[in-house]
């Protein structure tokens, strides 16, 4: 699956139903998807509102992203 700054958070999750709890570790304010108006807004969010919620280039948590992925994935 290719991950790029328009990619819903609820396909990546989809494809990866850990990557959440991953990442929480990477940026803790991401548990605010946790929440009811989290969950709501997780339907709808791309990685680049992600990042503009979390103050963090998107760059950046794509490249959280990757890594984590390829550890979920054991590579």
């Amino acid at each position: 699956m290719e991950i790029t700054k328009d990619t819903k958070l609820k396909d990546i999750q989809k494809a990866y139903p850990t990557l959440l709890d991953e990442l929480k570790k990477l940026e803790p304010r991401v548990s605010f998807f946790e929440t009811v108006p989290g969950k709501l807004m997780l339907r709808k969010a791309s990685v680049q509102d992600v990042a503009d919620m979390a103050k963090v280039p998107a760059e950046e948590l794509l490249q959280g992203l990757e890594e984590t992925i390829a550890a979920i994935e054991g590579k």
